[in-house]
């Protein structure tokens, strides 16, 4: 790690300066910033990426312990997070399950592929519908595929199949890949037909555990797909306010971005619907979630009907929400919240 460190650091700033927006590099010169990055990097450990991406070059920015890097906080929550929590939010299947005994409304699982072909306590009948393919365990959407229906067939890309040719092309993808949850694909509320294109966006909320059990809603923040893609993992976002669920225009770290990046538009004026609803159900979720699980990012769609839980997840980056706000996550409820369990 001595060695490896130094070297890998320092790419990783090269790398990183190359996507620095003119605005950035109108003030500062490329060499003193790849520079600064991989001094900062050599003395603190702060990924280059995420000294640029936070501004941490600017004579006003917080101190570099305030920041919680995306190494950082993975770390944290692996270490302060139970095993049976880890169990439970990682796989999907169980999860949906749990969520049913809350009465907390989850994407439904209508079948499930495995190495031994269809788990028989589910339909084995695909329905005319368009389908969600997804991993039981697994992260950051990997192994994602959408299967539409149309005239009698599920169409995938370029790949056409009856529904009992896509039904044995799952088993067999079961068989070498893991188990394959099947799932509707949802329709985004109306008013996220601005930003949708074909996907879903998504809402990724923090919440926290206190350890006297008290539940906190920490950032959240809408996320839009990359054009052409169903899912939202790294595409145009803004942040949430937590107490109405009003979409906030971009900050001006968003309208004048480090990265030379398309923040996308359509945001404004979208106001999330049943936004009580989506707190109390994150707060009786995390409230009821077994084993020690301090922090909690859940992914929360849309669809015609309102609010559902997509996914439960308990490794964490807080990339974007630093990347878009002046304020240090450490000095956030999510910070104090490690502190107190630390």
């Amino acid at each position: 790690m001595a060695l490896a460190w130094p070297a890998a650091s320092l790419v990783d700033a090269v790398r990183s300066s190359k996507f620095l927006s003119k605005s950035v590099l109108a003030s500062y010169p490329r060499a003193s910033l790849v520079w600064r990055a991989w001094i900062q990097a050599l003395r603190t450990s702060a990924p280059p990426v995420e000294f640029l991406a936070f501004r941490l070059f600017e004579p006003d920015a917080a101190e570099t312990s305030q920041w919680l890097f995306s190494w950082e906080s993975i770390a944290l929550a692996g270490q302060l997070t139970d095993r049976q929590a880890n169990e439970l939010a990682g796989d999907k299947a169980a999860f949906a399950d749990w969520c049913r005994t809350l009465n907390v409304r989850a994407i439904p699982t209508i079948a499930l592929a495995t190495a031994r072909g269809w788990d028989r306590s589910m339909n084995t009948t695909l329905p005319e519908h368009d389908l969600l393919i997804k991993p039981r365990r697994g992260s950051k959407g990997t192994g994602i595929a959408v299967w539409r229906w149309c005239d009698g067939s599920f169409t995938c890309k370029e790949r056409q199949l009856t529904p009992q040719a896509l039904a044995d092309h799952l088993v067999q993808s079961a068989a070498s890949q893991g188990d394959l949850l099947i799932q509707p694909l949802l329709t985004p509320h109306n008013c996220l037909g601005a930003i949708a294109g074909i996907g879903m966006p998504a809402v990724r909320i923090i919440s926290a555990r206190r350890p006297d059990g008290r539940v906190e809603i920490g950032p959240a923040m809408l996320q839009a797909p990359e054009p052409g893609e169903t899912i939202s993992q790294s595409g145009p976002f803004r942040l949430v306010n937590t107490q109405t669920g009003a979409v906030l225009n971009a900050t001006e770290r968003q309208s004048l971005p480090v990265f030379d990046m398309a923040m996308g538009s359509g945001f404004d004026g979208i106001q999330l619907p049943q936004w009580p609803l989506v707190i109390a159900m994150l707060q009786k979720a995390h409230g009821h979630f077994p084993g020690r699980i301090p922090v909690i990012g859940w992914d929360v769609l849309f669809d015609r009907e309102g609010p559902v839980i997509s996914e439960a997840n308990t490794s964490l980056s807080y990339y974007f929400f630093q990347f878009a706000s002046a304020e240090p996550m450490a000095n956030s409820t999510i910070g104090k919240v490690f502190e107190a369990y630390l």
